[in-house]
């Protein structure tokens, strides 16, 4: 029970650190899952399931060729991972082989090898964004130990999701502002050009930009890029 508790307590530090981390949201939640693992040492695979804009999403799991059972879930529309997501409340199946409960998630289950299931909720600031789904090859092996255990771990998982997601969108963030500046810098450009080919003003050579977009169902950007490598050809030679 003390080496439990010890590898618990390891994990927790780990997850802790992975906040100061600018890991992507995957690798993320590949360390999350293995640290899950480490844990509950009667688990024997996990994954972990994420809550979108449009619903419930399998994200990753500890073994990439695994069954999936998340995806099972998902496409029955029930399931202990979708009664968890829904009361923000642990679930545990203790055996998949004599399940009255999510027939189909239990059959798949049962299938591969699985007999025994426990889902924590990862809740931040009492929403849930997500659920560690944490399996078992043998029956009934899920005890009050591991259910604690589990839930300090999507606890403390959470955050480190909230924190990658937030990582995640500031870096798309960059990236969608970086291409915009490129793309006016670009058409401005090719503004400069033929407003000194046509002697118009900006308004006006814009206007030409689009109209030409529109014809040739082309974007804006890639007309103007097009243009200013043409001059840029000519420079070189």
């Amino acid at each position: 029970m003390a080496a439990d508790d010890d590898r618990l307590n390891e994990s927790l530090d780990a997850l802790s650190k992975l906040l100061l981390s600018d890991e992507p949201l995957d690798a993320a939640l590949a360390r999350v899952t293995e640290l899950a693992i480490a844990s509950v040492p009667v688990c024997d695979a996990a994954d972990v399931t994420l809550i979108t804009e449009d619903g419930p999403r399998a994200r990753v799991r500890s073994d990439p060729d695994g069954p999936g059972l998340d995806e099972v879930q998902l496409q029955a529309g029930e399931g202990p991972t979708i009664e968890a997501v829904a009361t923000c409340e642990p679930v545990h199946v203790p055996s998949t082989r004599t399940a009255t409960r999510w027939s189909t998630f239990a059959q798949a289950a049962a299938e591969v090898g699985l007999a025994s299931c426990l889902v924590a909720p990862m809740l931040v600031r009492g929403q849930c964004i997500g659920a560690l789904n944490l399996y078992s090859r043998k029956e009934d092996v899920f005890g009050p130990r591991d259910e604690r255990a589990a839930v300090l771990v999507a606890s403390q998982a959470a955050v480190v999701l909230a924190n990658a997601q937030l990582h995640q969108a500031c870096v798309d963030l960059t990236g969608q502002l970086e291409e915009a500046l490129g793309s006016r810098a670009v058409i401005d450009q090719a503004k400069g050009v033929l407003m000194e080919r046509r002697r118009c003003s900006a308004e006006e050579a814009f206007e030409e930009l689009r109209r030409r977009s529109q014809h040739e169902n082309r974007k804006v950007r890639e007309l103007a890029q097009d243009l200013v490598d043409e001059v840029s050809g000519r420079a070189d030679r």
